[in-house]
């Protein structure tokens, strides 16, 4: 059974949420892996549910608890598989900026890169780039997109 969401016009908190905005090379990095417009929509949707991450709409909505995460340091890992992607397992980065972590002092996540799962061994160089990726973002260097 599917909990009712509480507004906070009926005494519920207040909604913080975030905007997505994705590194131009993190739209390539999907472009690449992904084999058709539906599997970027899924991969799309998915992402867009990151919006509400830490909310009290995003702890009560059983479908958005099934989105697994991993976190290495200041970097997090989205796991998507299954759907239109079919046996095609994606990981997405990204980073949550909070205004006194940015330059342009604005809150927002961060889509880093996309990458398609091999194999578990073997992903520390992929972690170091999108590291890179995110020192970018906080000093300015790359400017993510909506």
């Amino acid at each position: 059974m599917k909990k009712k969401r509480i507004s906070k016009a009926e005494g519920g908190k207040k909604s913080k949420t975030w905007e997505i905005r994705w590194l131009e090379q993190a739209r390539k990095d999907a472009r690449k892996i992904l084999p058709n417009d539906a599997a970027r929509a899924q991969l799309q949707e998915q992402v867009n549910r990151l919006r509400h991450f830490g909310d009290h709409d995003f702890m009560c909505d059983v479908e958005l608890k099934q989105l697994r995460g991993r976190r290495y340091r200041d970097i997090w890992e989205l796991c998507v598989k299954g759907g239109a992607l079919g046996r095609i397992n994606i990981r997405v980065f990204f980073a949550f900026i909070d205004e006194d972590e940015s330059i342009a002092d604005e809150r927002f996540i961060a889509i880093l890169g996309a990458v398609k799962k091999e194999k578990e061994d073997g992903i520390n160089h992929i972690y170091e780039k999108m590291r890179n990726r995110l020192n970018d973002v906080k000093y300015g260097k790359q400017i993510p997109s909506q």
